[in-house]
């Protein structure tokens, strides 16, 4: 999957967005805030796929993007500290 910074609000967010790709629409939000001496990050996911239904979307790909996400962050996690 090929992406694409398509918003940078330097240090509150940014967006990437797939340009090419196996999805029909990929948009990933990173959004960062500041608590105390930490910092949260949330992504938020809006995806399309090219071949399921939104009802299959909802079933299969979105919970396999949260928990690959998660995964992804929690390595995250893990090397940066």
């Amino acid at each position: 999957m090929t992406s694409r910074i398509t918003v940078l609000d330097r240090p509150t967010h940014f967006v990437d967005q797939q340009v090419r790709g196996p999805f029909k629409s990929f948009i990933h939000e990173h959004r960062f805030e500041q608590l105390n001496d930490r910092s949260r990050m949330t992504d938020v996911i809006t995806v399309a796929s090219p071949i399921f239904g939104s009802f299959t979307e909802r079933v299969v790909l979105v919970p396999y993007l949260r928990r690959l996400i998660a995964k992804r962050n929690a390595h995250l996690v893990t090397a940066l500290s």
